[in-house]
């Protein structure tokens, strides 16, 4: 899974039951040779987190929709 695709997970507003997979599929992304290791898997699922957390104008759509989990949780952003 790369970067972009993690960052696309959000574009429907919904939160997408692939990303919950993520480690069963890791065996699919690494034979596929989409992914080398698990370690490039959890990269490019949290580096895309962290850049819109230190500037949500990187990646608006993730803001939004981090914005609504958060509010859907009850935290406070």
């Amino acid at each position: 899974m790369s970067k972009n695709a993690c960052r696309n997970l959000c574009s429907g507003g919904l939160v997408n039951c692939h990303a919950l997979q993520l480690p069963r599929l890791y065996n699919v992304y690494k034979e596929q040779g989409i992914i080398e290791n698990f370690e490039q898997l959890l990269d490019n699922i949290f580096q895309p987190l962290f850049e819109v957390t230190k500037d949500p104008n990187s990646h608006p759509q993730l803001h939004l929709f981090l914005k609504n989990v958060s509010q859907a949780l009850g935290l406070i952003i």
